[in-house]
């Protein structure tokens, strides 16, 4: 199935008891983990395309088991490790 950014990904990295599907999400997770140009990195961030029951999609953005952010945007999940980077370095 096709919907603008939620491509058909194949079958899920796994699913949860509720039946949720769960797809982690490469471009994502790359931009949380890999350093950017001040060598701010996240390297337990995770990104994740997720679907639930009833056909709702959305990203998720994880550390550490918990849940950080949620949108229908990819955009805004970068834009949110975007700016867990700048709090983790602090002022300049």
């Amino acid at each position: 199935m096709a919907d603008g950014i939620f491509v058909d990904r194949g079958n899920p990295d796994f699913v949860n008891e509720k039946g949720v599907k769960w797809w982690r999400d490469k471009l994502l997770t790359e931009h949380a983990t890999r350093a950017d140009s001040f060598g701010t990195a996240l390297p337990d961030h995770v990104a994740w395309l997720i679907e639930e029951p009833n056909g709702r999609r959305t990203y998720l953005l994880t550390a550490d088991g918990d849940v950080l952010a949620e949108s229908q945007q990819l955009e805004t999940i970068a834009c949110k490790i975007d700016i867990i980077k700048l709090l983790k370095r602090g002022p300049s």
